[in-house]
């Protein structure tokens, strides 16, 4: 029986799958596009939008198709730093403007103990200290959330991206620690 390839991402599929493991293409699609057009193995990896599938920039095909996978994956990797990043930012404005509330809150009731309007001057500082903790928390959360939105949208590019395997899914998730090792290290080498 001749080889089976997936008209959408180039894999080869097992006649016995219904779907493309790779990119989820019905097997009809890539039955019916077989009966028309019988795609060489060397025509059957994943490419970048404009790269010609037959011809090879860096070896072999598989050098390519690694090659290609590293250099996803490391765009992503570094993407989600950043995001890591905002959120991590967004956090440490929260926690300033608690600091900075409770501080002038403090400042305010020392100042206020030796006076006449005292108990003026505690309300006033709890007020104060309040407020400025609320305008901090409420610019942490903006910045945290946008980074929790690049990591969604992250997360469905990765999903989506036909150049990464599983294993590098979960990788540059970073829902397998042991999968991050492995990954930095086959890109270090």
């Amino acid at each position: 029986m001749a080889a089976v390839f997936c008209t959408k991402c180039g894999s080869a599929v097992a006649p016995t799958d219904t779907l493309c493991v790779n990119c989820g293409a019905a097997r009809t699609a890539v039955a019916a596009a077989q009966s028309t057009q019988v795609m060489a193995p060397s025509t059957a990896i994943p490419t970048l939008p404009g790269a010609a599938a037959t011809t090879s920039q860096f070896g072999s095909p598989a050098q390519d198709v690694a090659l290609r996978a590293s250099r996803v994956r490391k765009r992503y990797q570094d993407a989600y730093l950043i995001a890591r990043l905002y959120v991590g930012f967004g956090t440490s404005v929260k926690i300033a403007g608690g600091v900075t509330g409770g501080f002038v809150t403090l400042l305010m009731w020392v100042s206020a103990a030796n006076s006449f309007y005292a108990a003026l001057g505690m309300i006033g500082g709890i007020v104060i200290g309040g407020f400025i903790a609320a305008v901090f928390y409420v610019i942490g959360v903006v910045v945290s959330a946008q980074g929790e939105i690049l990591k969604a949208t992250l997360d469905t590019a990765v999903n989506s991206c036909p150049f990464l395997s599983e294993d590098d899914r979960a990788a540059v998730m970073s829902l397998d620690s042991e999968g991050i090792i492995q990954a930095a290290i086959a890109d270090a080498f």
